[in-house]
């Protein structure tokens, strides 16, 4: 190891006594040309954000790249059936699974429940980033965050 510092320590010394290795320019020598600016590029056309839906359809971040299978919506059945009176405040996503925090009006605090568990007799079918499906029956019912919370 000695040897080692030893040899490069006489390498950074030999090449400090040489001097810089670049010529010093003369003050009088002519200055450097100009050079000319660079031609203009045309800009290509912006393409319509239309023409990239089926890639907009697929999400990016799924092994399958499926589209998503679409949210059922309220249906008139959904309406005939009482859906719960109740406000989606919240969507929790991590690692132990998914579950919405919703606001009854019966209760002052927020309520967690999961994919599977009741609420007044509705089953709650499916949650996702900003929503929630209930179900009963064939009915459906589709809960959004509220705007004012976001």
């Amino acid at each position: 190891m000695l040897g080692v510092c030893l040899a490069l320590g006489y390498v950074v010394q030999d090449e400090l006594a040489r001097g810089p290795v670049l010529a010093p320019v003369p003050l009088d020598a002519a200055p450097p040309e100009k050079i000319a600016p660079a031609p203009a590029r045309a800009v290509p056309p912006v393409t319509p954000i239309e023409a990239f839906s089926e890639t907009l359809a697929r999400p990016l971040f799924h092994a399958s790249r499926k589209p998503a299978p679409k949210l059922a919506t309220a249906t008139p059945e959904a309406a005939a059936v009482d859906s719960p009176a109740l406000k989606l405040v919240g969507v929790v996503i991590g690692p132990e699974g998914r579950s919405a925090l919703v606001r009854m009006p019966s209760a002052a605090e927020l309520v967690e429940v999961s994919v599977g568990e009741r609420i007044d007799g509705w089953r709650l079918e499916a949650i996702e980033t900003d929503r929630i499906v209930l179900k009963s029956g064939k009915a459906s019912a589709v809960y959004r965050i509220d705007a004012e919370l976001r």
